[in-house]
């Protein structure tokens, strides 16, 4: 005689078919793109993506070198405050931004990411690129 298990209480049933399909992947990975870019703003979350937390590091891909410098070099430590403000539940205490040319290409394909509601970046505008101001070139 082959020993049949019993019936199984129906939340292990479902808990184990969404591990088994990875549907609570996705929505985490989804939370998670959307918590950063609650924290960089909707202009740096395009040429990023934040891949995965492990112990407390995000980790970010970004789309080219320089703006990789930038948030490494210039504004890690205010992302990292900033998403401890926001979203204090995932506990992230630094952030280790990766390259990957791929990034920008595949965000424009998914045009579905929520952007902040104030739509501001944490990066400043930057000075001598408008017409007068603080910054500009004078006209020779």
């Amino acid at each position: 005689m082959t020993n049949v298990p019993g019936p199984q209480p129906l939340s292990r049933a479902l808990s184990e078919l969404i591990a088994l399909r990875g549907y609570a992947r996705v929505q985490g990975a989804a939370q998670l793109q959307a918590a950063w870019a609650d924290a960089a703003g909707a202009t740096i979350a395009r040429q990023t993506r934040a891949v995965a937390i492990r112990r407390g590091v995000l980790f970010v891909s970004v789309g080219h070198a320089p703006l990789l410098s930038e948030l490494a070099g210039f504004y890690k430590q205010s992302l990292v405050e900033k998403l401890r403000e926001l979203h204090g539940d995932l506990n992230i205490r630094d952030i280790k931004f990766k390259l990957d040319s791929g990034v920008g290409a595949r965000n424009r394909a998914k045009p579905n990411l929520p952007s902040p509601p104030d739509n501001r970046s944490i990066l400043p505008s930057s000075p001598g690129r408008g017409a007068g101001g603080e910054g500009a070139r004078p006209t020779p």
